[in-house]
């Protein structure tokens, strides 16, 4: 079916709400494998500046009411930015900057954006250059997705993570290795389908979140085990203390006829609230179901 697109202007002279021009944007949704919805724009010459005004906005399908939108460039304006970063965080979106932004701040006015509650921010090497606009410290923040990238290389001091989402092993590694020096707090980590469970600070980062270490976070929320890595990684979990990992939420993919490590001495993945397995079903004989699990 086709899509209508709007967009939110903050342009005085124009209407609020007007059709985005024909050729202009268009909402791509990933496939099934992918999690996200993007919105892609086309700036052609002769709509001037109206990349710098508007949201593109529209109602999602059913279908596609779980995948997190993301939106890639942010109004040059300041006091336009901070307006749209406010309705981002009412709808829950991802904050992904791409490129530089060189932004326009009010005379006597030249601290940071701040990052309302409810907007995820994502960071890599890529995109880091962009983390000078805002004012990070003493904030709440619900999820901060990091892939490659150092985590402490951003001032977060004295600031509240609810979900650190470590994409790859090199996110991982960082956050690892400055994990006794951070200034921030987490309270739950998540783990991305770019790891090798066989990574060791991966392993000893679940030790010392099972072991309540006063500076590791509280609580394991997400882990994705992809590509026939689930065997892998009970394998590999046989070197911490631990005979069972407590996770909330599991994803695996897990082809193939193997039946995995010995039952009687492998570690166990208790899920407490959803998991999500494709392929072979003896990935079951290793994981617990808590009471809460939906």
């Amino acid at each position: 079916t086709e899509r209508k697109l709007f967009f939110v202007s903050f342009a005085d002279e124009a209407s609020p709400v007007q059709a985005v021009p024909e050729g202009v944007a268009e909402v791509s949704v990933l496939g099934p494998e992918k999690s996200n919805i993007d919105y892609l724009y086309k700036k052609e010459k002769e709509h001037g500046s109206i990349f710098d005004r508007f949201l593109v906005a529209e109602d999602c399908k059913r279908e596609d009411k779980k995948k997190p939108p993301r939106i890639k460039n942010i109004p040059a304006k300041r006091k336009e930015a901070a307006l749209l970063l406010s309705f981002l965080a009412a709808k829950g979106f991802q904050l992904e900057l791409k490129a530089p932004l060189s932004m326009y701040w009010e005379e006597g006015n030249n601290l940071g954006l701040k990052l309302p509650y409810g907007v995820s921010l994502f960071v890599s090497e890529e995109s880091s250059c962009c983390l000078d606009l805002f004012d990070l410290t003493e904030k709440r923040i619900e999820k901060l997705t990091v892939s490659s990238f150092d985590i402490t290389r951003m001032n977060l001091k004295n600031t509240h993570i609810e979900e650190l989402f470590l994409l790859d092993e090199a996110a991982v590694e960082f956050f690892y290795d400055s994990i006794e020096n951070t200034e921030f707090y987490v309270e739950k980590v998540s783990f991305g389908n770019r790891l090798n469970p066989k990574n060791e600070r991966f392993l000893k980062l679940i030790k010392l979140v099972h072991e309540r270490e006063t500076t590791a976070p509280r609580k394991i929320k997400k882990v994705i085990l992809n590509r026939n890595s689930f065997f892998d990684f009970l394998e590999e979990a046989r070197r911490i203390p631990q005979r069972k990992i407590h996770v909330e939420d599991l994803g695996i993919i897990q082809t193939g006829k193997d039946t995995g490590p010995g039952t009687e001495t492998s570690t166990r993945i208790v899920v407490s609230k959803r998991i999500g397995i494709r392929g072979n079903a003896c990935v079951l004989l290793f994981i617990e179901l808590g009471p809460e699990l939906n």
